[in-house]
């Protein structure tokens, strides 16, 4: 799309900004809807994406002193949507061993390695965001979850701009950066309250590739209140067949990383 293009658009953009004040105006969301509806089409279009049951999630970064980075932290995440989760890590020899957690917020309940005698934990807070925040910089939305849209504004030139999408979900307070001539995601912010404070996580997302008929990032940067920026390379398997005993006492760290695999 050239400046040409564009720029009326921008124009429209800026002017509903200025008319939102505190409270969202009507032209403001619409902005932000129509935005959101182009990002969803360039995401592989709202069909494909509500058609998905689950993901898994493959992450590694490299770690260690400065002049080798030798050590690679792996994990693997499967989502099983819209409210259970299958969590591995291995940060050896950050960490004694591998990790494994499992959440499933239907029945409210958490198991975890470190206290792997299948006796039931209550989810914690850190779990339901760490389920809930791939969705966000992976898909958007949902069949589940969709944030609320209430305004939009821009940032850079002519250029080189980005159109800042603004909602909430959840309680959590949203600021999504969309290229202005891809409507891929670049960077998505999410502010939320915690008993420690406000955290702030910030996600920049790039390198975006083809996984079954969705456009995903391979490489996602994550910046966490009070934390180092992790920069993580992603992978994706879209629809895997699981072994669903995993979410009902039949996990466990012996399988290792494809352990959320269904047995042969």
């Amino acid at each position: 799309m050239t400046s040409m293009h564009w720029f009326p658009v921008f124009l429209s953009f800026f002017l509903a900004t200025a008319r939102s004040g505190s409270c969202p105006s009507q032209d403001a969301v619409l902005e932000a809807e129509s935005v959101w509806e182009r990002a969803i089409s360039a995401k592989g279009g709202r069909g494909r994406v509500l058609r998905m049951e689950n993901i898994l999630i493959s992450s590694s970064f490299t770690f260690g002193p400065l002049w080798t980075r030798n050590h690679r932290a792996r994990f693997e995440t499967l989502l099983a949507l819209p409210d259970r989760a299958w969590f591995y890590s291995d940060e050896r020899p950050y960490r004694f061993g591998p990790e494994l957690r499992v959440v499933d917020l239907r029945n409210n309940y958490a198991l975890d390695s470190e206290d792997y005698s299948n006796s039931r934990l209550t989810p914690t807070d850190d779990d339901r965001f760490e389920l809930f925040k791939p969705v966000l910089w992976l898909l958007l939305e949902t069949r589940w979850q969709k944030p609320r849209l209430s305004s939009i504004s821009m940032r850079g030139g002519l250029d080189r701009t980005s159109l800042r999408v603004f909602g909430d979900l959840n309680g959590r307070h949203l600021e999504y950066w969309f290229d202005c001539r891809t409507y891929l995601a670049e960077r998505l912010f999410i502010r939320r309250s915690t008993a420690h404070g406000v955290h702030v996580d910030e996600f920049r997302l790039g390198e975006y590739s083809d996984a079954d008929g969705l456009r995903l990032p391979t490489v996602v940067t994550q910046r966490r209140s009070g934390l180092p920026t992790v920069r993580y390379s992603v992978s994706y398997q879209i629809d895997v067949d699981y072994d669903p005993a995993i979410f009902s006492g039949g996990a466990s760290l012996r399988r290792g990383p494809a352990g959320w695999k269904r047995p042969r």
